[in-house]
């Protein structure tokens, strides 16, 4: 009998609009006793008399509420309700164990394999009813445990001795009980039920010393209907209870089992559902349908004889099916029946995390998606899977994908396998494990398509690409299989929650000649675990970071046996070590390197099994004592504990050099903070090509031609983990470079002008053109309709931009964002002009006016180009007379020599070297469009004595009917890139905008021209309204998020058509004041352009709103997070209140806020376990108050 602790408010909160709050709930499960104690079971009647004896004094509302409170509990009672608030950054789940070893089953019928002959030996199927029960004398095996006793320096075994009160269906003569007997035997003749007790001596030692604990019941003289005068031997309906239970219960799952899985929110049912036997082949001799293991052939090719086949929903097992069943249909799954897994989560209130069969038909896979949609309860999230390790060829499902990927790819390949070329070796033979892979990912594709769709709130799946994470080729394994989703289906974020993979730690370098030698110590074994932690989770979080996911751990924990390998040698010190304060620091450790790397959920992978040579696995090897294990205390006190410790704090990496042409070896630093309460433990490397390093310096050499990113991950001693990167690109031989900035103005339709404001075209912009007023006047400043102005083979586009109006000036902004593409060239202030670097300018220029110039500015209303840092063009008659100059910082000028023709086109370069205290510019005119600079030098230059920076360009070209003309605009690195015709950009945009409608941003682009487009990456950085986009270093820019991704619209990705895109972002970030946008256009070989963003003021919330707090519910040292919006500016009161009206925090008094969405936190501190009350108030600017409450529940 369960006690419930409680307080009437609490009591009246249980339940609203009748249905159970779980959190609630789950609280009252677990707090102290304050105010009365009753029982779910008890009466009414008594339970009213407690209650109304204790709450005399309470109000007559708060009796009310707590009667109606009574009511609900009476008409709903859980079997438990589990903990699911975890602390500490990660959550934490667990694998569920063996059910025999872990007790889990009250009735160990449930678990039983199969019945024998009453000899022992097999009985024949034909001696088995269509449920499995036996129609003949059967033996019953409820459960053969053993213990490896010879392994265990505590020769430590469970205690499953006692009285098993047990009832059948019939009656039996004699009954034999293997190390037992059979007790208080007793037939009721009116219900046909025999009723006894087994009464087991507990494990005994064999002669070949293992330890077992071997229940077998042999029944002899059995009769289905006895006194019928029929020969009908068998029983039905056998039912063996554990020690402690009742016949007249109905009790499915033992109180030790549920008291195991407590702590864990997540249960993952791989073992349960025997996925790992789950793949069915027809064997060539007997065409049995069974699981597909293969031998490897002399080669270690693996000759696939079987025909895997797919298994129907009609082949499921049914929550009806015995196992002793299921192990006697051949053709059938095996395992626990699904809805058996729906109902265990929805009693437990925890979310599963399940294993898809790997041979699952389509429509199997919808009717299971349906199945979790219609019974899963509201509030619970499903992990989806797509069978285990499918890379693992321990298990038959690797080779059944493996087969079904080669066949579907020598079938025509309708999936498109080979869409990298890569599916046939070069001899045109299949590469199987490369088509494996692509199967597995599309398939996980199809399956997570499946429960979307199923799902009405698809938030509550959350499917997960698994892969193996060894140190070699997983993150290329796991990139392929990106890509591939990309290009087949979409976006992969559409389709994938997570990334998942491995978190295990092991012994593998204490290996030697296949066998772990004899006499190493178990601080040796532990000192080698510790090496052997993941450094690999921050590179997962990368790749995972990339495309939108989340990162996972399927399985993970310690690996004391090296993978199940069986060996014998230093066992005792290996369980040892297994079962050792340490491996709970280790376990400690790793979990926070998990959660430090931005791990989402680390999966145990497993609660409970034997300790011994084949694995000490099990986070305890007693689930009726689990803390005599440190594993398990490990666990549930990092699901407790407080936020993990502080991590190391990087300052920046460094690259040097940052370009060059391959193969180019390059040194890296990670430079970090010194903090008196870290201390670092080591560095781990990754540097994009492949190799890895260590130390705070390290080097590599890029081979090939490239962009990299190299992640480096410091690493505390406890276990905190700091993450960042650098990039670095080479080039091929002969390769002039890179463009950085470019704009080919290729806007309009080549038939009419186009108004040069708001056109947006071309890279390396932070928005699109400005003219000076507002102008849009054609003409005035505006995009030819035709007339090309070239030099050599540099245009491109057919079209220019023509001004001017009245003198005014146009501007643009560059994009100085840290990751674009001039984000190397960033002085501290944020703009372009960081000491040490080297920029090239050039552009297209007529000028048919006297007051032409081209700026670069720090201005972005650079009015006549006053303000420039860098200028070229016509500075008056007494200082150029009429030629081509350069001028720097408004005043210093120097002329080229050549003459300013009306009407003719010049193309010019201008350098810029950026030194402490000075900047060297040179000026081009007309020069060789070659690689490297002219021999002769430049036409002019100077050093001008203060170092320059600038944010913007600036163009005054004049004006009517006198105009000057500009094209083909580029800041680039080297001097080949300013001056040779460079690739035609894979995209032009032609506009892109972005508005706000009613709680959503609605994105607008089109495009000019596109060659070999895959699409466009759509990304989001939330920015305080009215930014200007200039971060110095006390305000770094926020991060890009992708958001979405769209498709190209042309035929093959290529079209000189205009084609209009638009994408609604509808889950914006909550307290946004404004939202910029950019596009990250891709190239069908893989290639990333990002375009210039755009901007988007947030309008005000429809409403006013309080939200439910998160995380929930608060524990100690855990800080909430309050959300509230305003539907216009108001003065905000926000207070938290106990149950008895008091108050207890206030978080916000008499503040003005502005109309928008804002946050506050919540720390639960020193209050006391129970409900409390957030209260809003907000009066309102227009008049009137608005009040909103919202339930906070803490939980010490």
């Amino acid at each position: 009998m369960r006690q419930i602790f409680c307080s009437a408010p609490l009591l009246a909160s249980i339940r609203a609009n009748g249905r159970w709050d779980p959190q609630v709930f789950s609280v009252l499960l677990r707090l102290p006793a304050r105010m009365c104690a009753f029982s779910c079971l008890l009466s009414s009647s008594p339970c009213r008399r407690m209650f109304s004896a204790t709450f005399r004094l309470a109000s007559v509302s708060s009796l009310l509420a707590a009667a109606a409170a009574l009511t609900m509990l009476f008409a709903v009672a859980p079997e438990s309700a589990f903990a699911q608030e975890q602390n500490g950054g990660a959550n934490v789940g667990v694998g569920l164990g063996s059910p025999v070893h872990g007790q889990a089953f009250v009735n160990v019928v449930e678990s039983m394999r199969e019945f024998k002959a009453a000899d022992g030996g097999t009985l024949p199927e034909d001696q088995l009813d269509s449920e499995g029960w036996p129609t003949a004398d059967a033996q019953a095996v409820p459960f053969d445990v053993g213990f490896l006793d010879q392994d265990d320096p505590e020769h430590y075994t469970q205690d499953l001795s006692g009285t098993y009160r047990a009832s059948m269906q019939g009656t039996f003569e004699r009954a034999d009980v293997f190390a037992g007997s059979i007790s208080n035997k007793n037939y009721d003749a009116a219900t046909n039920t025999t009723t006894f007790d087994v009464d087991f001596n507990g494990a005994y030692t064999g002669e070949d010393g293992k330890q077992r604990a071997y229940l077998a019941i042999t029944f002899e003289g059995t009769e289905r209907t006895p006194g019928d005068g029929s020969d009908d031997p068998g029983f039905t309906d056998l039912r063996i209870l554990r020690p402690g239970y009742d016949l007249s219960t109905n009790q499915k799952y033992t109180d030790v089992w549920k008291s195991l899985q407590g702590p864990f929110g997540t249960l993952r049912y791989m073992d349960w559902l025997e996925t790992n036997g789950r793949s069915r082949c027809v064997h060539p001799d007997t065409g049995n349908r069974r699981n597909c293991y293969i031998k490897p052939g002399p080669n270690n090719d693996f000759t696939f004889t079987s025909q895997p086949v797919t298994v129907s929903w009609d082949q499921r097992p049914r929550p009806s099916d015995s196992l002793a069943m299921q192990h006697h249909r051949d053709g059938y799954e095996q395992g626990t029946a699904w809805l058996e897994v729906i109902q265990l989560a929805n009693r437990t209130g925890t979310d599963p995390w399940i294993n898809v069969p790997i041979h699952a038909d389509d429509d199997y896979i919808t009717q299971l998606a349906q199945l979790f949609a219609e019974e899963l309860d509201a509030g619970l999230t499903v992990y989806v899977e797509y069978a285990n390790e499918v890379w693992n060829f321990g298990f038959g499902q690797t080779h059944w994908n493996r087969k079904k990927a080669l066949d579907e790819l020598q079938s025509g390949d309708p999936h498109n396998y080979d869409f990298e070329g890569k599916a046939y070796d070069s001899d045109g033979q299949p590469n199987p494990g490369y088509v494996r892979n692509l199967r597995f990912a599309r398939r996980t594709a199809d399956i997570s398509e499946a429960f979307r769709q199923a799902f009405s709130d698809d938030r509550r799946v959350h499917p997960v690409l698994s892969w193996m994470t060894n140190p070699g080729s997983f993150t290329d394994n796991y990139r392929t299989m990106l890509r591939y989703v990309d290009q087949e289906y979409g976006t992969p974020s559409d389709y994938f929650w997570g990334l998942s993979g491995t978190g295990y730690y092991g012994i593998a370098a204490l290996v030697e000649n296949n066998s772990i030698p004899e006499g190493i110590s178990e601080e040796r074994i532990l000192d080698v675990m510790e090496d052997d932690l993941p450094g690999y989770y921050g590179t997962i979080e990368g790749i995972a970071d990339d495309y939108g996911l989340e990162s996972t751990v399927y399985e993970g924990g310690d690996n004391t046996s090296q993978g199940g390998s069986g060996y014998t040698g230093s066992i005792f010190n290996r369980v040892r070590a297994a079962r050792s304060e340490r491996m709970a620091n280790l376990i400690d450790k790793n979990l926070t390197r998990f959660s430090k790397s931005g791990g989402a959920l680390y999966m145990y992978f497993t609660v409970n099994s034997d300790y011994n040579r084949f694995g000490t696995w099990g986070a305890t090897d007693d689930p009726t004592r689990p803390n005599r294990d440190h594993q398990y205390g490990a666990l549930t006190s990092f699901i407790n504990s407080d936020a993990p410790a502080e991590a190391p704090q990087i300052d920046q990496v460094v690259a040097q050099p940052t370009h060059g042409v391959a193969p180019q070896t390059v040194g890296f630093e990670v430079q970090t903070t010194a903090d008196p309460d870290v201390t670092i433990d080591s560095y781990r490397w990754a540097f994009g090509n492949g190799s890895t390093g260590s130390g705070s310096t390290d080097t590599t050499t890029y081979r090939n031609a490239g962009e990299y990113t190299a992640v480096v991950e410091v690493i505390a001693e406890s276990g905190s983990v700091a993450r960042d990167s650098v990039l670095v690109n080479t080039f091929g031989r002969g390769n002039p470079g890179e463009v950085l900035v470019y704009d080919g103005l290729a806007a309009g339709n080549g038939s009419e002008a186009a108004p040069l404001d708001g056109v947006a075209t071309g890279a390396g912009w932070r928005g699109p053109w400005a003219v000076q007023n507002g102008n849009t006047d054609v003409p005035g400043f505006n995009v030819s309709s035709g007339g090309s102005m070239s030099y050599g083979d540099l245009e491109t586009s057919g079209t220019h931009a023509v001004g001017g109006k009245d003198y005014l000036t146009a501007v643009r902004r560059l994009d100085k964002s840290s990751d674009g593409p001039l984000g190397r060239y960033l002085d501290p202030g944020g703009k372009v002009g960081k000491i040490g670097t080297t920029l090239w300018m050039s552009a297209l220029l007529r000028n048919d006016a006297d007051k032409y110039k081209l700026c670069l500015s720090s201005s972005f209303r650079p009015r006549d180009c006053r303000d420039e840092q860098v200028g070229v063009g016509y500075y008056g008659s007494d200082a150029s007379g009429g030629e081509w100059s350069l001028r720097a910082n408004g005043d210093s000028v120097v002329t080229s020599g050549t003459a300013m023709t009306e009407g003719e086109p010049v193309f010019v370069i201008v350098r810029m070297a950026f030194k402490e205290g000075e900047t060297d510019l040179s000026l081009f005119v007309d020069p060789p469009l070659q690689t490297a600079p002219p021999d002769e030098g430049p036409d002019a230059q100077m050093t001008y004595d203060e170092r320059l920076d600038f944010s913007n360009l600036g163009w005054k070209p004049g004006a009517q009917p006198r105009e000057g003309a500009l094209d083909e605009f580029r800041l680039a690195q080297t001097y080949g890139a300013a001056a040779t015709k460079p690739a035609v950009l894979p995209v032009e945009l032609a506009a892109f905008e972005a508005q706000w409608n009613g709680g959503e941003a609605v994105l607008s682009w089109k495009t000019a021209s596109e060659t070999n487009n895959r699409g466009f990456h759509v990304q989001r950085r939330a920015e305080a309204a009215g930014a200007s986009g200039e971060a110095g270093p006390s305000s770094p820019p926020p991060a890009w998020e992708q958001v979405g991704f769209r498709k190209s619209k042309a035929a093959g990705g290529t079209s000189t058509e205009t084609i209009p895109y638009q994408f609604t972002d509808e889950d914006v970030p909550y307290d946004a004041e404004a939202l910029t946008y950019r596009l990250v256009q891709k190239d069908r070989d893989g290639t990333q352009t990002k375009h210039a963003p755009v901007t988007v003021e947030v309008g005000a919330p429809s409403e006013f709103a309080l939200e439910a707090p998160y995380p929930h519910p608060v524990h100690p040292g855990q800080v909430a997070t309050l959300r509230y919006r305003l539907a216009e500016k108001a003065t905000v009161t926000l207070e938290v209140y106990d149950a008895l009206g008091r108050r207890v925090r206030t978080l916000a008094r008499g503040e003005t806020q502005a109309a928008r969405g804002h946050e506050r936190s919540f720390a639960a501190g020193a209050l006391s376990s129970g409900v409390y009350f957030v209260r809003l108030t907000a009066e309102k600017q227009s008049g009137g108050t608005a009040t909103k409450t919202q339930k906070v529940v803490v939980v010490r």
